[in-house]
């Protein structure tokens, strides 16, 4: 009462339990010393001390993922699945793939594992609840603070960033990006990046419109497009459309149009020449400090959530 907190608080501080604050920790202190009281120690307490039973492991985790198949097909989701695999294999555990379709579904969850890495999927109801109670990662995608489990993702905004400085160091005088503001979050906002760097540097840059390339594929060039070019693509999938298109009025790599793209997809980007220059979100990162951070949490279990940004890199073309 002296203190004014409850007993069990009393106790916690007297075995300095971590999670006392230390304010409430200056408190009881000051209390215990004015009543005289002694804390008994351990080998005084009365009953039998509760032993601390270490959880059985079973040398497994799981990655679930909400998206298709296919999808391991795409350059930053198979980067990011090779480094899980690969880390997981180096640290002697096995690692179990489920697909799950709908996000309340238990089934979908194996049994026997130590934890779980969430891969572009946000569990619901039962699954939520099942997977909150053991040790869990959530892999790319935004991140956010009200996030019931451990992050690690991408800065997304640096994307745009490093992209529009590339381009300005290449003395390009005529910037744009295709018009994907109806397209996901995540992509517009690296393009409003993009766009906001450029304006810093005192130019502007133009958002390609779906009118600007039928322009352009029946052989008329836009008011706005000078030479050279700097175009910025925020997925590396868009790119061949936007070439084609380019190479209709005469704007061609090598020439007057420098290209950065974005995830630096190795299978799209080795098939275009000269090379181009792609912003790798360091999705080989993402999927290492996964396992790692999943592994740390199995071994000492927090309460706390954890937010872990990996930088975004340039990988200049040829």
């Amino acid at each position: 009462k002296l203190a004014g907190v409850s007993p069990s608080t009393v106790s916690r501080a007297i075995n300095k339990d971590p999670r006392i604050s230390e304010s409430t920790l200056k408190a009881v202190l000051q209390a215990v010393e004015e009543v005289g009281y002694t804390p008994k120690s351990s080998s005084q307490r009365q009953g039998a001390r509760r032993k601390t039973r270490r959880s059985k492991r079973y040398n497994q985790i799981s990655l679930l993922y909400g998206f298709s198949p296919a999808g391991f097909n795409y350059g930053a989701y198979a980067a990011t699945l090779r480094a899980v695999t690969q880390t997981a294999g180096d640290k002697g555990l096995n690692l179990i793939l489920r697909h799950c379709e709908d996000m309340s579904d238990v089934s979908c969850l194996p049994d026997k594992i130590d934890g779980v890495i969430l891969f572009r999927m946000n569990p619901e109801g039962r699954l939520l609840t099942k997977i909150r109670s053991m040790p869990s990662v959530r892999v790319m995608g935004r991140i956010s603070g009200d996030d019931f489990f451990d992050h690690i993702s991408y800065d997304n905004k640096l994307i745009g960033s490093i992209a529009g400085k590339y381009l300005l160091d290449s003395l390009c005088k005529c910037f744009c990006t295709p018009d994907l503001s109806g397209g996901p979050e995540l992509i517009v906002e690296r393009t409003e990046s993009f766009i906001e760097t450029i304006k810093k540097a005192g130019r502007q840059a133009h958002l390609i419109t779906g009118s600007d390339l039928e322009q352009m594929v029946s052989g008329r060039r836009p008011a706005w497009l000078g030479d050279p070019v700097g175009l910025y693509i925020p997925e590396d999938v868009r790119i061949f459309k936007v070439i084609s298109a380019f190479s209709k009025i005469g704007v061609e790599l090598g020439k007057n149009l420098k290209i950065v793209g974005t995830n630096n997809d190795r299978l799209l980007l080795d098939s275009i020449a000269p090379g181009i220059a792609s912003v790798d979100i360091n999705c080989a990162q993402i999927g290492r400090n996964a396992v790692l951070h999943l592994i740390k949490n199995i071994a000492s279990p927090h309460e706390f959530r954890e937010k872990v940004i990996v930088e975004p890199f340039l990988v200049a073309g040829g």
